[in-house]
């Protein structure tokens, strides 16, 4: 396994932090028989080693220590970074070969990307790509489209405190590579001819369809819609291995297809299309990807007058008014909203003359942390607050002859932030906690039904509680307090489950002995309003701490 890290300057923040303390605990779970190479990326690239090695103790320290130590940002250079990940040796080792990206996927070099896991695929060990994006709605597809020519996965996060924690999600995404994997697992079914959309063909005999689902981790579930003929009798199914037949199923098929799975099908199918409207591919790009879909490019993309234009500017825009009445179609046929078929309504109403254009400073974009401009002391410049930039800000001269008012301050460069000048090495992501408080301190002692203690129960806003009206919580702390057995093992059962209100599942998720772990602190990011109830459960599961745990402390800081 090869991870790569983003650390460019969209993944300040909860995201940057929830990264690096998932690939630290993915990395304690290895093996020492287990290969692994790690890099973090921004607008340069920088390696633990060129080479793999071996997952031991050792080893995985040093990964922990790099980690910890590459505070650099930049941009987003995946591309370079891919290549040189796909470009380290392989061992001699059978084993499963995987290029696992963690990113926002804030890049736009979608072209030489594709083309880097196309050469990867066609070679006969090449490396799986798989990505996993946190806030990448404008590129949802670009990664999608990278795992399946890959043959990997692609899987989205959100790092919205309203939502779940997203280092919780991480541990549980990143738990499934840990786990022991089949590798090159294929389906294969009795027709000639299968569509799914979201996975690459593979190999199969006369008469057979087979689909590559890649490496499967043991006890995971893999969804595969698709589509093939009816024809007579049921189908067929065989799930193989390169150790030969793992399973095999005949279904009878309904009468009838089934309306939901066919939505499912048309969903993805209109959403590749609307990729593809927007993509600016070329036109045996784009051909290529409608075949693969299913479609004769031919009848799709042809000319309504039989004759095909000269001029590039001419083949695309056919191209893409072709495409966009092939998702209307489709669209239609499936019952299903599309950008092409939604409805839009528009409102007019009388306007006022423009008075005068002020410049206004940008809020950042969805998703990034205010720590991509806040930076700290290593920066060279002060915490800066947009609301009181703009207050001294002066207006342009335009307007200043008209304002009554006197010129308010300059704003000086160094007010301003530096931004402009920032030295290349940057100081790490700091959760910005303004504040701290400890929730519980005692010695635990776990129900024996049910195996829980309730650590914390409180709102936000009780004025006889520590936690403010509306906060961020950005980290949980846990320490073992004087009297604590020094050494002790902490069982693998114990794990801080962190509800929020009265959902009936946690937001977070922590196994007690990876907090402490890792030094004692992991990165939260949930948000918290005035009367919102928080509550920390100790879970243990195997009745560990049933007569009484250590001293234990538990601290949260927003």
């Amino acid at each position: 396994m090869i991870l790569l890290v983003d650390h460019s300057g969209s993944m300040k923040g909860p995201k940057w932090e929830a990264a690096d303390w998932a690939v630290q605990r993915f990395l304690a779970d290895l093996r020492p028989e287990d290969a692994f190479g790690l890099g973090v990326f921004h607008s340069e690239t920088a390696w633990l080693s060129r080479a793999l090695l071996p997952g031991d103790a050792e080893h995985v320290g040093r990964a922990n220590e790099f980690l910890d130590g590459e505070k650099t940002s930049g941009g987003t250079e995946l591309g370079v970074a891919l290549e040189q990940a796909l470009r380290t040796p392989a061992d001699d080792a059978r084993r499963a070969r995987h290029v696992l990206i963690i990113t926002d996927a804030q890049v736009s070099d979608a072209g030489r990307l594709l083309r880097l896991v196309d050469e990867e695929a066609a070679r006969p060990e090449g490396r799986r790509v798989s990505v996993l994006c946190i806030d990448a709605a404008p590129n949802d597809l670009l990664a999608r489209e990278l795992a399946r020519r890959g043959g990997g996965v692609a899987r989205f996060l959100t790092s919205d405190p309203d939502e779940e924690d997203i280092a919780t999600v991480l541990d549980e995404v990143l738990a499934e590579w840990a786990a022991p994997l089949w590798a090159d697992v294929r389906l294969e079914v009795d027709r000639p001819s299968l569509q799914v959309g979201d996975r690459r063909s593979a190999p199969a005999e006369e008469g057979w369809s087979a689909v590559d689902l890649g490496a499967l981790a043991a006890g995971s579930v893999r969804w595969v819609v698709g589509r093939a003929r009816r024809g007579e009798g049921g189908l067929r199914l065989r799930l193989r291995a390169a150790e030969g037949v793992l399973a095999r199923e005949d279904v009878t098929l309904p009468a009838e297809g089934i309306p939901a799975i066919q939505v499912l099908f048309g969903a993805g199918r209109i959403v590749d299309l609307e990729y593809l409207v927007h993509s600016g591919r070329d036109r045996a790009a784009v051909a290529e990807h409608l075949r693969r879909l299913g479609y004769d490019p031919d009848a799709v993309l042809g000319s309504a007058s039989g004759r095909r234009p000269i001029y590039a500017e001419n083949v695309r825009a056919d191209a893409e008014a072709a495409l966009r009445d092939l998702v209307i179609r489709e669209s239609l046929a499936y019952g299903l909203p599309s950008t092409e078929t939604a409805l839009i309504g528009v409102r007019e109403e009388r306007g006022e003359p423009v008075a005068g254009t002020v410049p206004v400073a940008n809020a950042l974009p969805a998703g990034w942390s205010e720590e991509f401009v806040r930076g700290g002391p290593g920066l060279g410049y002060a915490p800066m607050n947009v609301a009181s930039f703009l207050q001294r800000a002066e207006p342009p001269r335009t307007l200043q002859a008209r304002d009554a008012g006197a010129p308010l301050a300059r704003t000086s460069r160094s007010e301003f932030g530096g931004l402009f000048s920032r030295r290349r090495r940057e100081r790490g992501p700091t959760p910005p906690a303004a504040s701290e408080a400890v929730v519980y301190r005692g010695a635990p002692r776990a129900s024996e039904q049910g195996g829980e203690v309730v650590l914390f129960d409180g709102a936000a806003g009780d004025p006889d509680g520590p936690l403010p009206a509306e906060l961020v919580l950005y980290w949980l702390e846990a320490r073992l307090l004087e009297g604590a057995a020094p050494g002790a093992p902490i069982d693998e059962g114990l794990v801080l489950l962190i509800y929020v209100q009265d959902a009936p599942l946690e937001r977070a998720r922590v196994r007690l002995a990876d907090l402490l772990r890792h030094g004692g602190r992991r990165p939260l990011h949930i948000a918290l309003r005035s009367g919102d109830r928080l509550r920390i459960v100790l879970e243990d599961a195997n009745g560990a701490w049933a007569g009484g745990g250590p001293p234990l402390e538990l601290r949260l800081g927003w």
